[in-house]
């Protein structure tokens, strides 16, 4: 399902992925806590926490490969909603993965449009069912 919201965000239900067994409504679906951009020695602590999702793929200048960041996130259950792999369809089998992630903040990166619809259609066209997620900086709608 597209769902459109202020601003001109478009934003795919991640409905599907989350809920368990099937079920569509509480307490049988997750509901996802995310920290953003965390190194993989601070999962255990933002677990503890209560958060169960690690949103954006950290490398830690370089040190850490995007295959060890998703073990770590899957060895402590967590969930991760990131990049996709250079290769996505690496990608489909990590059930930990709740979503792809696309360019961060674009309204103020400068990364226009038809980037992130070339990327939604050639991950799309790899894994149908897997949502995109785009977050924003919320600049451009405070300014609107």
């Amino acid at each position: 399902m597209i769902r459109s919201w202020p601003c001109g965000v478009v934003m795919q239900t991640m409905e599907e992925r989350l809920c368990l067994s099937g079920a569509t409504a509480a307490p049988d679906c997750f509901f996802p806590i995310g920290v953003w951009s965390q190194p993989v020695y601070s999962f255990a602590t933002w677990k503890a926490r209560g958060v169960n999702t690690m949103v954006n793929y950290e490398s830690e200048g370089g040190t850490v490969s995007i295959d060890q960041w998703s073990n770590a996130v899957d060895a402590l259950g967590l969930y991760q909603i990131r990049q996709p792999r250079g290769n996505p369809a690496l990608d489909i089998k990590e059930t930990s993965l709740l979503a792809w992630m696309n360019n961060d903040e674009p309204d103020v990166n400068g990364v226009g449009l038809s980037v992130l619809a070339a990327n939604y259609t050639k991950w799309k066209a790899v894994d149908p069912g897997m949502p995109i997620f785009t977050n924003l900086s919320g600049e451009i709608c405070s300014t609107a």
